[in-house]
Order: C-alpha cells, then sequence, then structure tokens
C-alpha cells in the first residue's frame, strides 16, 4: 500500500515514550511495535502509576492500543440524521500498511442502526468469519503526515480491495436496505501528546440493496484507554 515516507514524530509522550525522532515510516512502526511490547511487559501502557491499568485486548491475536471515541455526525441515503455515538479506535503495527487501524461504532452488518461505521485497514483486522471475504487483502491507503502527526485513510478502490471489503455503515434503524458500503471519502486521525485521539470522518458508500448512494460526515473525539489481552476474539459491541 502507499504511504508517505517522512521522519516519524508520532509523539504521544506517556504511550510511545521519550522519541527524539525516526528516519521514514518504519520508525513510525518501531514506535507502535516498542509500545506494545512494553505495555505487555510491564502491565501497564501509562507512565503515570496512578493512572488505572486495563486489561489488554487484541484483534485476532495481535496486541492493539485501544481508543474510545465518541462519534457525532450525519448520516445521509434511504433516510439518515443526526447522530451521537461511542465507538473504539484500535491501532496496531503494521500488516500491510504503515500502521493498521480499526474502528468500530456498532454493528453496520448484521444490525442496523442510525450512524452505525465499520472500518479496517487490512482484513486480517475483521472480527468473525465471512466466507465472502478473505484473508491478507489491504483495504485502505494510508498516510502519515510528520507534519500534522495526523495519519489519513482512504479506502482502496482497487476491485479486490472492494470484493474483499466488509467497511460499511448505516443510516436507519433495523432495516437491512440501510447499509452502505464504503468506496469513497477519507478518515483523517490525530493523535494528541495528552494521549487523546480526534478525527474527521468523510465518507460515501453504495446501498447493497439499490445501488443508490449514501454519505456519512462526523468527528470523532476521545482518549487512550490502554492495551488489553482479550483471547476470546470477539467483536466489541458499542
Amino acid at each position: 500500500m502507499k504511504t508517505t515516507s517522512s521522519t516519524a514524530r508520532f509523539a504521544t509522550m506517556c504511550l510511545f515514550g521519550s522519541l527524539l525522532g525516526c528516519a521514514g515510516c518504519e520508525g513510525f512502526v518501531d514506535l507502535i511495535n516498542q509500545s506494545l511490547i512494553n505495555s505487555a511487559s510491564q502491565g501497564q501502557p501509562f507512565a503515570d502509576a496512578n493512572t488505572p491499568n486495563t486489561s489488554s485486548e487484541t484483534i485476532n491475536g495481535m496486541p492493539a492500543l485501544v481508543y474510545d471515541v465518541e462519534i457525532r455526525g450525519d448520516a445521509q441515503g434511504e433516510n439518515g440524521g443526526y447522530f451521537e455515538r461511542e465507538g473504539i479506535v484500535y491501532v496496531l503495527s503494521t500488516i500491510g500498511n504503515v500502521v493498521e487501524v480499526l474502528i468500530e461504532s456498532g454493528q453496520p452488518e448484521t444490525s442496523a442502526d442510525l450512524g452505525a461505521f465499520l472500518f479496517a485497514t487490512h482484513t486480517d483486522l475483521y472480527q468473525g468469519t465471512n466466507p465472502q471475504t478473505a484473508s491478507g487483502i489491504d483495504l485502505a491507503v494510508v498516510d502519515y503526515s510528520e507534519r500534522d502527526d495526523m495519519v489519513t485513510l482512504a479506502p482502496d478502490t482497487s476491485p479486490l480491495a472492494i470484493r474483499n471489503s466488509r467497511n460499511s455503515f448505516t443510516t436507519g434503524d433495523g432495516v437491512v436496505q440501510e447499509l452502505y458500503l464504503i468506496d469513497a471519502g477519507q478518515i483523517m486521525l490525530e493523535f494528541a501528546e495528552d494521549d487523546t485521539i480526534g478525527g474527521v470522518i468523510e465518507v460515501s458508500g453504495t446501498n447493497t440493496y439499490d445501488g443508490s448512494q449514501g454519505g456519512y460526515v462526523a468527528t470523532l473525539r476521545g482518549a487512550l484507554r490502554g492495551t488489553t489481552s482479550d483471547e476470546s476474539g470477539g467483536q466489541t459491541d458499542q
């Protein structure tokens, strides 16, 4: 997948430790890997000893940094409207991209409700089985900007990625026809030094029932929960 090669300064002080700079996206990946290793060995992902420790979490056996977020925005399609939802952002070391990201808020494929959202940068991040989804497929173009400390995600529009993508959103409550597969737009995520995350989601998708177009525009804000170790796997409900 295409990435931006830059001097990576992913300056989340407590999460990634003291960082003076590292060359290229490889350094960015090394930071995430080292953070996950340190968290697993010490049992505490934060430098502040007063910060409550949380159980750690994995995505299909891969350690992940976990952010609890609130998503506010507007979903438009057959129905739609304004929504406020809770969600989770998982950040993992590279599989095929400079960094891997999974964003979940509800389960749009199985229980449609207004604003439910799923976006993964790689099929290996999907939890549960789906006979129509192959493993080992990149689903997004991931770009890292050192100037802004920002990660930008855009859907991969290659036939292989589109065929295997489950990235989607819903625009109504309880109606299967409200499911839209994401095929355009972008997601921008900014990770701050105080272990918070902010971002903007601006994507569009195609209705799985009638081929009509829908859109999803929202802001995302939250904070680091920690790293976990959930051996049971399974998708997290929000």
